[in-house]
């Protein structure tokens, strides 16, 4: 029996209208059987009340039951509630079998289901619980709700190392930019596949069930006209749309119900650069070079070095953001983390040399002590950046939110007008916890440290370049005016007034 046969003899629970039926795929599920058909490593990002996690369940029971070996095959939730609502969903496929269907089951408990005649089981577990997969053979395994699980890096290897060549299905709603999740995502998009996942995304727009018909009265607004025009989404939809927004708003709304893959992770966590002044800067694409400029240096400007540095291990990167005094712009990137900081420093000192004997400011935290010391035995001590007490930068509590704050009003300001993918990406992942400013789990934040260094160094320097001459001009309209109103002569006396301001 194939697989779309069998799954539509399987019963699940209809919520509206309060009892189980047939399974009836919908066209979101449908593609998505057809996708776990061909391939072996399948990562689902989904919107909300697709039934997506329902396929999922009833394709791994469909090969559990079919199994002529003793193989084992997994579900991982996010939370114990969930492993429990899936296990159930599991048992109600089985329960409410044909007669003439039913295998005999040795095992149905809270936690398993195992079929007597091969052995073939599912498993269920919570993601970080006690009693973890790493005792078990899996062979293949389904990885509900991934993005919300607290260690996402190491569960996924457990599970790889586990599985060998079987299936691993990952399906999630997104939770924070910058997590294993978003970067397996990520990843599988620019690599087009290559890196063995294949990328499943739904966009609410293709399906039917999401819409409404508008009342009689119902008119679109300006942005709405858009989308109809431009995307050809129908009226109907518009609606069902605005209706959604107007429940959970606009943030939530696009993190549920994304229309692409990046508005799936914009709003994730509380961010802590503006989405409005991000979507401003253009993206360039990443180089596949260690270094990247947008042109040569310019005789007669000055340019600052902004420098985190890695400990050349495979993991944190060691970045150097080149950024102009003039034009607040960076204009040349280099970052590697296979280089060690002894290496890292000659190569600062080398980029040094080539932007005019650009200022340079290190991070002087652990292996940047490295950088500082190689720096000045090769004598470039006097183009270091340094306190008014003469110390480099050291970051702590104190001093990162303000290395953050003054990147953000630069961001915010406009005066940044292109950045390379990856770094917007950063930005976008840096989000707002227990009062200070931090990348999320699995995250990084190397190159918008190197940004923030080199905007902190030069945060004093004048600016040469006016981006937008009309707001120029109000500016300095409204400087004049308050430097005129201070100027004014107080309109009494202090000494010979009538000690109650009249004059």
């Amino acid at each position: 029996m194939n697989a779309e046969t069998f799954i539509s003899l399987l019963t699940i629970y209809n919520k509206s209208r309060s009892r189980l039926d047939f399974f009836s795929m919908n066209p979101a599920q449908q593609e998505l059987l057809e996708v776990l058909h061909n391939h072996d490593r399948v990562i689902i990002l989904k919107a909300r009340q697709l039934g997506i996690s329902t396929l999922v369940r009833s394709w791994m029971f469909y090969q559990a039951y079919f199994d002529d070996e003793p193989r084992t095959y997994a579900c991982i939730a996010h939370n114990h509630q969930a492993a429990m609502n899936l296990h159930k969903m599991d048992k109600t496929f089985y329960n409410n079998l044909p007669k003439t269907l039913r295998k005999k089951a040795s095992k149905e408990n809270t936690q398993e289901l195992e079929f007597a005649e091969s052995g073939a089981n599912i498993k269920t577990f919570t993601a970080g619980a006690k009693t973890g997969t790493r005792s078990f053979q899996l062979d293949a395994v389904h990885l509900s709700e991934f993005a919300f699980y607290e260690d996402q890096e190491e569960i996924l290897a457990t599970i790889l190392a586990s599985v060998g060549g079987g299936q691993v299905i990952i399906e999630s709603t997104p939770n924070e930019m910058g997590d294993k999740f978003h970067e397996l995502v990520m990843e599988t998009i620019e690599t087009e596949g290559e890196n063995g996942w294949h990328l499943c995304f739904f966009p609410w727009y293709d399906h039917e069930e999401y819409s409404l018909e508008p009342p009689p009265h119902f008119r679109l607004r300006p942005d709405e006209d858009i989308l109809h025009q431009e995307l050809g989404w129908s009226i109907s939809q518009l609606y069902w749309r605005r209706k959604q927004i107007s429940t959970l708003g606009k943030e939530k709304f696009y993190r549920e119900y994304p229309a692409t893959v990046d508005e799936a992770f914009r709003f994730t966590g509380k961010n802590y650069f503006s989405g409005i002044a991000l979507d401003r800067i253009d993206p360039i694409k990443d180089s596949s070079n260690k270094y990247t400029a947008v042109g040569e240096p310019v005789n007669g400007l000055d340019y600052v070095i902004g420098v985190d540095v890695g400990a050349g291990l495979g993991q944190d990167l060691s970045v150097a953001c080149i950024l102009s005094t003039a034009t607040r712009q960076p204009v040349a990137w280099w970052w590697c983390n296979e280089t060690s900081p002894s290496r890292f420093a000659e190569k600062l000192f080398d980029l040094g040399c080539k932007w005019n004997m650009a200022e340079i400011i290190v991070e002087s935290n652990n292996t940047g002590q490295v950088v500082l010391y190689k720096l000045n035995e090769m004598g470039y001590t006097r183009w270091l950046w340094k306190n008014d007490k003469g110390k480099p930068f050291l970051t702590t509590k104190k001093t990162r939110p303000l290395l953050f704050e003054g990147l953000r009003e630069v961001l915010e300001d406009g005066l940044i007008m292109k950045l390379p993918q990856s770094v917007l990406e950063e930005l976008r992942s840096i989000i707002y916890v227990d009062k200070k400013p931090q990348h999320p789990r699995s995250g990084h934040d190397d190159k918008v440290m190197a940004l923030a260094l080199a905007c902190y160094a030069v945060k004093d320097y004048p600016i040469n370049v006016v981006h937008n001459h009309k707001e120029h001009f109000f500016d300095q309209l409204k400087r004049q005016r308050r430097a005129k109103e201070a100027s004014r002569k107080i309109p009494w006396s202090v000494r010979g007034g009538n000690k109650r301001g009249g004059y």
